[in-house]
């Protein structure tokens, strides 16, 4: 080869090495800006997931918390929570929103979007009064049935958040001391004998029927209660949950959800009735009885299908299923009360919607 060839090649060579360095050193930036740009809109969406867990925890330990997290550093970036009421399908919902923001402020910002939804506590919708029945009932004694709403205590009345004291398809007798209050049009009427008609709601009629199992009281399949959903919390043992045939292995206090299924026309008197929660008492002919119940409290929601002779304190609500009541569906004949309270349902529902320990229990997570 010539001197001026190999001049021309070495020529050659040097021109071709320079472009190829060129593109790598171009491929190199671009990876580099990809890599980068990934990295922050990773970060950011990393921060947002972060939010939304740290709302979920905090609602998981306070169920009233809609107050959101204002735009707050987090790891290398900020975040914005908000936390409000909602739906989600036909379900009670806390909708979540959580932005994370990676490089704040600056030209290389990046942000990403979490929105998660978490069940909430609820009264439910057929819960339309102190005492709620599909059959004729009768308070007696010094019966107390007070559809005010109450604090968890059952000795503050909020004003004008009450309910009705007595609703029922059918009929109501009150007789002896037995007193009747509630709320109506946000008009709160203190317990009296004789009850003010305003708050004793008789002969209703339901559009679509009454409710004829537990599930269904809480709102059934439409806000995520199928058939069988409160056994199977009980079953599960959650927050204290129970599920038994036998109710002399129940101790006091209950919690969570305590479900009783006793055999056709079976009746369970517990004597003292204590604790909290959702207490059912049900079999599939609806003829289980409750009844005999003395001396306790109890916070939150019974459904059963019978309930007579109830003299323990309520602060919640009750209601009764069967269209054919014993002992003339007496509900209360001694010193017992029913104290409508909200409050008292909610933490009810609570254990019904919410893991334990304030741990994560979304339905539905988006970003």
């Amino acid at each position: 080869m010539s001197g001026r060839a190999i001049i021309i090649f070495i020529a050659g060579l040097i021109v071709i090495s320079g472009v190829v360095f060129h593109n790598i050193e171009a491929s190199s930036t671009l990876i580099t800006q990809n890599f980068n740009k990934y990295y922050l809109r990773q970060t950011a969406q990393d921060i947002a997931q972060t939010g939304a867990a740290m709302a979920l925890r905090q609602i998981g330990n306070d169920i009233t918390w809609r107050t959101g997290f204002p735009l707050m550093n987090l790891a290398s970036g900020k975040v914005q929570v908000t936390a409000s009421d909602s739906t989600f399908f036909g379900r009670k919902v806390i909708k979540i929103v959580s932005i994370g923001y990676s490089q704040y402020g600056t030209s290389l910002e990046r942000r990403d979007t979490c929105i998660t939804y978490q069940r909430r506590s609820f009264v439910p919708s057929f819960v339309y009064g102190a005492v709620t029945t599909n059959n004729p009932v009768s308070a007696a004694g010094s019966m107390i049935i007070d559809g005010r709403d109450h604090d968890t205590i059952g000795t503050t009345v909020i004003p004008g958040q009450g309910q009705w004291g007595i609703w029922t398809t059918k009929t109501f007798v009150q007789s002896g001391a037995s007193m009747v209050g509630g709320t109506a049009a946000g008009t709160d009427y203190a317990p009296a004998n004789p009850g003010n008609p305003a708050v004793i709601k008789q002969l209703q009629i339901l559009t679509g029927g009454y409710p004829g199992t537990p599930d269904s009281v809480m709102g059934a399949i439409s806000i995520g209660y199928p058939e069988g959903t409160l056994k199977a919390i009980a079953q599960s043992g959650i927050n204290g949950s129970r599920y038994t045939t036998n109710p002399a292995t129940l101790t006091m206090p209950l919690k969570g959800v305590t479900y009783v299924e006793l055999p056709s026309a079976g009746t369970w008197s517990p004597g003292p009735l204590s604790g909290s929660g959702i207490l059912v008492v049900h079999n599939s002919n609806k003829n289980s009885l409750l009844s005999n119940v003395n001396g306790g409290i109890f916070r939150g929601l019974i459904i059963s299908d019978d309930i007579v002779h109830l003299h323990d304190t309520i602060v919640g609500a009750a209601v009764s299923l069967t269209l054919a009541p014993s002992a003339g569906n007496v509900i209360g004949n001694g010193t017992g009360a029913v104290l409508f309270s909200k409050t008292s349902i909610k933490k009810a529902t609570e254990v019904a919607v919410m893991p334990p320990n304030g741990s994560q229990n979304a339905v539905a997570w988006r970003e």
